[in-house]
């Protein structure tokens, strides 16, 4: 069932497996170079039939602890579990041995899609899982010669062990039947987010498309193609850039140009676009109470993800997959950074662009501040029928924790919002932040009107006629001296005769008329969503989804404006 056993048919099509994993073990340090290695040739391995394996039998196998070179374990298969990952699909068990492995007593994250060989040489499968209660060197294995095969049935994420087989792994394993009972567990290939700390976001961007990766510190790895081999690490991306968001794994078998790896799901993508990046390990790190995890340098891309499936992700080498680059400047008084993210897995645009635009606001910045931000920025796509459409607005948003974060305002929103909509692309993201440390509100505390030449306060009703235009005046407190704002209302004709409210209020809490869930809908709410830093004014009640009767807006402050009035008018 190996691809060198069926030349015609790709080893993209792997087994599909269950949700995101992610992990508080292991930390991915990523690259945003640019590869141009050449790939390896590969091993085109054949696989070896399960069902010819005894127990006792010794195996041997490849995985990387550091650097980029592969190095040899040992061990013994102890049996199989059948049906253990899913229907039709048995887990080997083996005691592994080497002296990496022996040093941390345990097999670790980052090892999964390491490669177990027979006697003879064929491959039996890729190092997956982990016993269930803690550190151990006995490993399941993921058969190979099913690595290649779409699953129609749900992989397990933990497989529980009969009396003979918990019997058999504790003896070996050390441990009493009741632990080796529990089973085994996948090990994970944490996804790990590079630039700023997704804890810190969490605080004040709650999200349904923010995930909790780990976090990562940028470091370039001088890695090219050559060092993706069976045994060697094994790069998986959903973005790279200025911010890398990846796991890091290990190839299970190279063969013309394509590989495949894990032995398990990155993220359970399915069909995916995901870039293949080749990595060098750093070190090895014991876990007392749970797995060792491997922390490895992200090298640049050098090809396409094409399957995260039940059974492990496959792919090839070439040229990285396309997808929505997103670029940003932020400027904080003589400081400033500029980077740029290619997001090539739609599902995580969104995502990717928060941590984006909070990386380089946190790199412009350089600490934790209040403030506030003033951004400006552009989306551009295509829209179902190929049409392109773009959206581009400023705003300034309020940071009174943390301004790198919180001064990233709405634009991840929408850009989340738009990569939902089917058949409609976000092809570029640019983003143009100018912060500064000054937090103040400004609040709408007075509506003044002109009377005889002097602005009087407004306290009681306001007659106007129908047609005219009425000058109003909001006082805005929070700073001190009062900031006014003028706006001017023409009252509709078809007003005449009724009574209606006025409301002036701050552009914080106004909201664009137009729905989500729909590219004119969303253009919609952007042309007509007032700044945060502005005052509007509006004469009678909007309807949802529609603007008010009459409305009018200040020019901008250099604050946030919150707070409202209403006023009651008489039209004759």
């Amino acid at each position: 069932m190996s691809h060198v056993n069926r030349p015609t048919r790709s080893i993209t099509s792997l087994a599909a497996g269950a949700g995101l994993l992610l992990s508080t073990a292991a930390v991915v340090l990523a690259s945003s170079h640019t590869a141009s290695s050449a790939p390896p040739g590969g091993d085109c391995a054949t696989p070896f039939p399960v069902a010819e394996l005894e127990s006792g039998d010794a195996v041997t196998g490849l995985t990387v602890a550091k650097g980029t070179t592969p190095a040899g374990f040992t061990g013994e298969v102890l049996g199989v579990v059948e049906d253990g990952i899913a229907p039709g699909l048995d887990m080997v068990m083996v005691d592994l041995t080497s002296p990496d492995i022996d040093r941390v007593k345990s097999i670790w994250q980052g090892m999964s899609g390491s490669p177990v060989y027979a006697a003879d040489g064929r491959l039996i499968g890729a190092v997956a899982y982990g016993l269930s209660y803690g550190p151990s060197q006995i490993a399941g294995v993921t058969p190979f010669e099913k690595m290649d095969d779409y699953l129609g049935a749900a992989s397990r994420s933990t497989v529980t062990l009969d009396r003979a087989d918990a019997r058999a792994v504790a003896r070996s394993a050390g441990v009493t039947q009741a632990q080796a009972a529990r089973g085994f567990k996948r090990l994970s290939v944490p996804m790990a987010v590079s630039g700023i700390n997704p804890a810190r976001i969490d605080k004040v961007a709650r999200r349904e498309y923010l995930r909790t990766p780990l976090a990562g510190a940028s470091s370039g790895a001088a890695v090219g193609a050559e060092t993706i081999v069976a045994g060697g690490n094994l790069g998986a991306s959903v973005s790279y850039g200025t911010v890398n968001y990846a796991g890091v794994g290990t190839a299970t078998s190279v063969c013309d140009g394509e590989v495949v790896g894990f032995g398990h799901p990155l993220a359970y993508l399915g069909a995916t676009t995901a870039a293949l990046h080749p990595a060098s390990a750093v070190y090895v790190q014991p876990d007392p109470v749970g797995a060792a995890f491997k922390v490895a340098n992200l090298g640049a891309p050098v090809g396409s993800i094409t399957d995260d499936r039940y059974a492990g992700i496959s792919g090839a080498f070439g040229a990285a997959p396309k997808g929505t680059v997103i670029s940003a400047r932020s400027v904080f008084g003589s400081r400033s950074f500029a980077g740029t993210s290619t997001v090539t897995v739609p599902l995580f645009t969104g995502e990717v662009a928060w941590y984006h635009l909070a990386t380089v606001n946190d790199r412009a910045v350089d600490g934790m501040t209040k403030g506030n931000a003033l951004v400006s920025w552009s989306i551009k796509g295509k829209d179902a029928k190929g049409k392109a459409y773009e959206l581009k607005h400023t705003d300034r948003y309020l940071g009174s924790y943390d301004v790198t974060s919180e001064g990233v305002g709405e634009l991840p929103d929408l850009v989340w919002s738009l990569s939902e909509l089917d058949g409609v692309t976000v092809d570029s993201v640019t983003s143009d932040s100018k912060i500064v440390t000054d937090a103040k509100r400004l609040k709408v505390s007075e509506v003044h009107r002109k009377v005889k030449g002097k602005w009087v306060n407004i306290t009681g009703d306001l007659t106007l006629k129908a047609g005219s235009k009425v000058t109003l005046r909001a006082a805005l407190s929070g700073k001190g001296t009062p900031v006014y704002r003028t706006m001017t209302l023409t009252v509709p004709k078809k007003l005449k005769g009724k009574k209606a409210p006025l409301w002036v209020r701050g552009g914080y809490d106004h909201a664009g008329q137009g729905g989500w869930g729909s590219l004119p809908g969303l253009k919609t709410y952007v042309a007509t969503k007032v700044r945060n830093d502005q005052v509007v004014a509006q004469l009678g009640n909007a309807p949802e989804g529609k603007a008010a009767p009459a409305q009018a807006v200040s020019p901008a402050t250099s604050n946030v404006v919150t707070g409202q009035k209403r006023i009651r008018v008489i039209i004759k």
